[in-house]
């Protein structure tokens, strides 16, 4: 008798303690508040920086050329370099694994500013490379997913956003973290870096995200937009006036650089986590309702679109010029024509799960132009730009779900699990 009583008791104690905490969230949703945000409604807070080493020099430093996610502020995927892709020999770095390939997110790709090369793993491990030997590494466990976005390589000096939601600053040559700064719960895009400013998408915990801009030469804020809506993957491409992104939220928006308001926004069947890029009239990106987009710059509206599979988070590669597009799925790799939205030609592969999420790049050497992507599972696949017959095939021991990075000189190759850093050079 008194077993029953007590089961009785505990449990009209432990209900009626969860009916009254249920009834104090919804009339009062702030007191759940994480920070940045409530879980109910967004609340910004100003990020704060954390100087860990003061640097006289970075001021001069940001007004050096930068490497960045794609090449360009287009977002292009377009690489002149001064190496034959066809002829290429495969040198291990290291053999230090990079990616453990635990999510499902596309992964960072190493940059190169023929001084340094960043690799930024999904484990949280940073390597520096100066003339092809590691010259610095530091494992930051803030994150188990360690880093998803690329970084960005100026001068001496990187910045790369880490899955917890903090920013980072590097001094490469000197080995050193100048500042930290906690900006959300989450990085899953590239910001862009232009002059002294830095835009970017940031997540929150709602689900829901903002966009930030940044003087990196006082580490003032700015502006910061409104909330978003839902997580943004999708790194911004960048002209004079907008930025231009994709949400978890099936939207696609554009966005005033000099104030952080939304000009326009259009709305897909599914989420949009690849990078857009752009001509001069146009973007072209992909969601994962099976589709690439053509959408006119001007105001959103669709121009054509291309069925592709499901889920697909592969970033079109343009060549502006000559209006052709390549892009991966599931299926193999596509190129179209820009114009219209018909399809050029098309190889078929077996792609496997990380390198269905890959993106193409298009390498220009000398007057020649290739087509260099992961392919199947362990390849990486080198075709002629023009009759888009494939030329080459390098093969490791794991597959991609980055992009391959591109150096002047050679390019770089990050495996996911048994994850070293590989350079493809004369």
């Amino acid at each position: 008798m008194f077993v029953k009583s007590f089961k009785f008791f505990y449990f009209y104690t432990f209900s009626t303690l969860f009916l009254t905490l249920l009834i104090l969230f919804f009339l009062n949703p702030t007191l759940y508040n994480y920070g940045i945000y409530s879980y109910r409604s967004f609340v910004f807070i100003k990020p704060n920086f954390f100087i860990i080493n003061k640097d006289t020099n970075l001021i001069k430093g940001l007004k050096d050329s930068s490497v960045q996610y794609r090449n360009d502020a287009d977002r292009t995927g377009f690489y002149e370099i001064d190496f034959d892709p066809l002829s290429l020999k495969s040198e291990m770095l290291n053999d230090t694994i990079v990616n453990h390939g635990g999510h499902g997110a596309s992964k960072s790709t190493p940059v190169s500013n023929g001084k340094f090369m960043v690799s930024a793993g999904d484990q949280g491990l940073i390597q520096v490379f100066k003339q092809e030997k590691l010259h610095w590494s530091l494992h930051l466990y803030n994150s188990n997913l360690g880093f998803h976005g690329t970084p960005i390589v100026f001068n001496d000096y990187a910045i790369i956003g880490e899955y917890s939601g903090r920013l980072y600053l590097l001094n490469l040559e000197a080995k050193k973290i100048i500042w930290m700064a906690q900006l959300g719960n989450s990085f899953g895009a590239t910001p862009w870096l232009e002059s002294h400013y830095l835009y970017y998408n940031v997540e929150t915990l709602h689900p829901n995200g903002y966009i930030g801009k940044i003087n990196l030469s006082d580490t003032s804020l700015v502006w910061a937009s409104n909330p978003i809506g839902n997580h943004s993957h999708s790194s911004p491409a960048v002209d004079n006036e907008n930025l231009y992104f994709g949400d978890n939220d099936n939207k696609f928006q554009a966005m005033s650089k000099t104030t952080g308001t939304i000009m326009w926004e259009i709305k897909l069947a599914g989420p949009i986590k690849s990078t857009p890029a752009m001509d001069n009239e146009n973007i072209y990106i992909s969601s994962w309702d099976g589709h690439l987009y053509s959408l006119k710059k001007a105001n959103g509206l669709i121009n054509w679109q291309y069925k592709l599979s499901e889920f697909n988070q592969s970033s079109p590669a343009i060549d502006q010029k000559l209006s052709f597009g390549f892009i991966n799925d599931q299926t193999g790799v596509h190129k179209i024509d820009l114009k219209t939205g018909q399809r050029l030609a098309f190889h078929e592969l077996s792609m496997s799960k990380e390198t269905k999420r890959a993106s193409p790049v298009i390498l220009k050497y000398k007057s020649k132009k290739y087509v260099a992507t992961p392919c199947a599972k362990t390849d990486v696949c080198i075709y002629d730009f023009v009759s888009f017959k494939l030329l080459k095939k390098y093969s490791f021991n794991e597959g991609l779900s980055s992009q391959v990075g591109v150096d002047k000189k050679y390019l770089i190759i990050a495996l996911n699990k048994k994850s070293p850093i590989i350079l493809l050079r004369p």
